[in-house]
């Protein structure tokens, strides 16, 4: 008698695998943990790509160097050799620090971060010391950072404000104190938001993040069109305002503004046990998102000194920001209104990951 042979159906077992690679990089994070005397307690809901996404969010490129353009031109140095080596010499500096914070994140991948750091790498005697002035100098910084940020994210709303209604609204310090507070209080429900949503919505963000400073870095010196500046000029043109007669001094404060653009990378490692695989994404995040930061920053630094015609006619806007100024000269009110808009969408995703 002949049997009925039924198909044979594949089963598509792709989605079993990557199930199985995603615990078995728990397994081992949380192993890692136990030798070093923790207990694994939070979700690792952050892949690699998302932790990368995470730490390159906090340092967004071009909404800090529109928070601070203004201050590098004027303050610190003043002039187009600020803008570009203040920001150029700085950057292997950071790499080192990067390249050190990067391997101990992957040798002890627990999200007491420098804490931890601090305290196995001080002699034992004073190992709880060294971490308690961490702790304090990074949540005394952290505070500071936050309020700054968000400072001038208030700053950057007032600007498009006064751009848009063609200068008849211009807020004052006031209004500018409670949008700073409404921010303060946007950020904190944002960071209030689960896990899996913080790490999807930092991938988007980081998206958007890298869009806008490429388009800011073409706009920038083809819409200057015959205003560029030469190359001379935009590499070597010194210009010093801050009233100090060294020059060598006040070319060094022009290092003060990347040292702020430069900051909440070590965020990856104080995510780790939030991270799939933490060993290798934690320290692969703070690397690439550092490097990538100082490569696209140096770059649009470059572009927008080849687009500053004049320095002292840009640092005499009424705007709270010059860059929307720069903006607003070279691509017009709605252009500038248009990626103004997509720097303060930038700068929101700058701060909420700091939380």
């Amino acid at each position: 008698m002949k049997q009925d042979t039924q198909p044979v159906v594949g089963r598509d077992t792709s989605g079993l695998k990557a199930r199985k690679s995603d615990e078995s990089l728990d397994v081992a994070d949380d192993a890692r943990l136990a030798e070093l005397g923790y207990k694994s307690e939070f979700k690792r809901e952050f892949s690699s790509i998302e932790t990368i996404a995470f730490s390159f969010s906090i340092m967004a490129v071009v909404s800090g160097i529109s928070s601070t353009l203004s201050l590098i031109l004027a303050s610190d140095e003043g002039g187009h050799v600020g803008l570009v080596w203040g920001w150029g010499i700085p950057v292997p500096f950071v790499m080192c620090v990067a390249a050190v914070m990067a391997e101990m994140a992957s040798s002890m991948p627990t999200s007491a971060g420098l804490y931890y750091f601090s305290a196995k790498l001080a002699p034992e005697k004073y190992a709880p010391l060294a971490s308690w002035i961490t702790g304090w100098a990074n949540i005394t910084g952290q505070v500071t950072l936050v309020c700054s940020i968000d400072y001038t994210l208030a700053q950057m709303i007032t600007t498009a404000i006064a751009v848009g209604t063609d200068g008849r609204v211009v807020l004052g310090p006031g209004p500018t104190y409670g949008i700073l507070l409404a921010m303060l209080f946007l950020h904190g429900m944002m960071c209030s938001a689960a896990t899996r949503i913080l790490a999807r919505l930092n991938l988007f963000l980081a998206v958007i993040t890298l869009g806008a400073t490429i388009a800011a870095t073409i706009l920038l010196p083809v819409c200057a069109g015959e205003n560029r500046v030469s190359t001379k000029v935009a590499f070597t043109s010194y210009e010093n305002f801050t009233g100090w007669s060294n020059s060598g001094w006040a070319f060094l404060l022009a290092f003060t503004v990347p040292m702020w653009q430069f900051t909440g990378y070590d965020s990856a490692a104080h995510i780790s046990e939030e991270t799939a695989g933490a060993a290798k994404a934690a320290p692969t995040a703070i690397l690439l998102s550092v490097a990538s930061v100082g490569a696209l920053g140096w770059i649009l630094n470059v572009a927008i000194s080849f687009s500053i015609a004049s320095v002292p006619d840009l640092l005499s806007t009424p705007l709270a920001l010059s860059m929307g100024q720069l903006y607003l000269d070279i691509i017009g009110k709605k252009g500038m209104l248009a990626i103004w808009c997509i720097t303060i969408t930038v700068q929101v995703s700058k701060r909420h990951p700091l939380g």
